[in-house]
């Protein structure tokens, strides 16, 4: 594991949630080295895994960016996380040695590429694509029909409950009695056989395949479905909402799929039926065709139109809640001048009251009651500045929306006061540095508590990577025992 870390160096990234992987040349010729030689994790690991060296080549290319959250990586550092999920994706740069450059696809705007580039790239509507031909559905919308089995088991795991071989073969079955032997293609997933001879069993990725115009009728039956790892980097990351990944994953594959039929051929005046699996789908389509509402397609499986609400397990009812607080967090962040600071006369106070401090005058404050400090740490005065979710409650843990400043105490320090400051100056980090109220009662060694003014306000998440950052820093230069954030 250290060798790991020494070897990935990540720094971060223009969001300081996520890092990356950014290694000079002869790092990356040394980890070249070392996978030949199967030496990368000595004495920790005898064969290399696939996926590691799938990553290292990743990592070695110079066109590929990796991300990862800086809260997974340090929970997995420490051991509190089994698995660190790594994001590979192509920089802009790969294309720098065109003068121009023209991408030409479906739906472009709502692709994983453009979120991953447009903040790094300015793209522009091309002068051409006005006069190219009209959208299809202003021609061809009236055509289609959409069905679809089921009324909410679209993913992967709902039709495992059900069986998805079963659900197949009764696809097939119905399709059969319903159409005959009509020619189709059909997407299902892999390992599995579509039992009819008249389709033609594809994948799901064929964008741009022009070969099946002749083909009028559709069935993609393929869950596609991105890793929810993979999904939270899409909404943390780059601000997806659900239903963005939804149009941006599963449902852009039906649509690519779909179309490789008749519907792309301007001179075919042929109706087409697509197929799919659930009503949220195919409504999404329908807005995409432009055609008649989507009608059910009964296979005879009772389950797939039970629409019985399941009871969310403790997991699940955790993550709506912090999906909730993380909502209730941006609302807080908007700008305010100063500092908001809530002051309780004592720690087991649940009245506050709240004033607005500069910088310098906060500074004051602190070496006021820093004087004060006499080990009677129950009635001193406690402050935190921003908004909690609890004002009756002065503690940060799961109780901070958003803040400026950082507390951290630092607990039997080495050393002169003046010269953790002077590191933490070197660093340039703003900061007063004071005695807490902790302390041996035998020799009487008081303990630093460290206040790191932010330029702006930053919610939980921010908050908890930062600090860790400033922790990793601390225990990395001084290596001293009883450093603690004090929440």
């Amino acid at each position: 594991m250290e060798e790991i870390t020494r070897i990935l160096s990540p720094t971060a990234t223009e969001n300081s949630k996520y890092l990356t992987i950014d290694l000079p040349d002869e790092s990356i010729v040394r980890i070249g080295e070392g996978i030949k030689k199967h030496k990368i994790i000595e004495n920790t690991i005898n064969v290399l895994s696939d996926d590691f060296v799938a990553l290292v080549h990743d990592i070695r290319n110079r066109d590929r960016l990796l991300e990862f959250s800086a809260m997974e990586y340090e929970e997995w550092k420490v051991g509190t996380r089994d698995s660190l999920h790594i994001t590979v994706k192509y920089k802009p740069e790969i294309l720098a040695r065109y003068k121009s450059v023209t991408i030409s696809a479906a739906n472009i705007t709502k692709s994983e590429l453009y979120s991953f580039w447009s903040e790094l790239v300015d793209f522009q509507p091309h002068e051409l694509t006005k006069k190219l031909r009209p959208e299809l559905y202003e021609t061809k919308g009236h055509l289609v029909s959409i069905r679809y089995i089921s009324s909410r088991h679209g993913s992967k795991r709902q039709l495992e409950t059900i069986g998805y071989e079963r659900v197949l073969a009764a696809t097939a079955k119905a399709f059969r009695a319903e159409f005959g032997n009509s020619q189709h293609i059909v997407c299902a997933r892999k390992g599995y056989t579509w039992e009819l001879d008249t389709g033609i069993q594809l994948p799901s990725n064929i964008k741009g395949v022009d070969n099946y115009k002749d083909a009028h009728m559709a069935l993609h039956l393929s869950p596609v479905n991105p890793h929810p790892a993979y999904n939270n980097f899409l909404k943390d990351r780059h601000g997806k909402t659900n239903e963005e990944v939804k149009e941006a994953i599963p449902y852009e594959s039906n649509y690519q799929f779909l179309t490789r039929t008749s519907y792309r051929d301007l001179n075919s005046s042929d109706p087409v039926t697509f197929i799919v699996l659930d009503r949220n789908i195919a409504l999404y389509l329908q807005k995409m065709f432009q055609c008649p509402e989507p009608q059910p397609f009964n296979i005879g499986i009772p389950e797939l139109w039970e629409d019985k609400k399941v009871a969310k397990t403790p997991t699940e009812r955790k993550r709506i809640q912090r999906e909730r607080d993380k909502e209730k967090a941006k609302k807080s962040l908007g700008s305010y001048d100063g500092l908001k600071i809530n002051f309780w006369q004592s720690k087991e106070s649940q009245e506050f009251s709240q004033v607005t401090h500069d910088w310098i005058s906060l500074g004051d404050y602190i070496e006021t009651n820093s004087e004060l400090d006499n080990g009677d740490k129950l009635n001193l005065p406690m402050f935190r500045e921003g908004d909690m979710l609890n004002l009756n409650n002065h503690k940060v843990s799961d109780n901070i929306l958003s803040t400026k400043i950082l507390v951290l105490d630092l607990d039997k320090p080495e050393g002169t006061p003046e010269v953790l400051s002077s590191y933490l100056k070197t660093m340039n980090y703003s900061h007063y540095l004071s005695a807490s109220s902790s302390y041996d009662p035998d020799n009487r060694i008081l303990n630093h508590r460290i206040v790191v003014g932010l330029d702006r306000a930053v919610d939980a998440g921010e908050y908890h990577n930062i600090m860790n950052v400033l922790q990793n820093d601390l225990n990395q230069h001084f290596r001293k025992r009883g450093l603690s954030s004090g929440l």
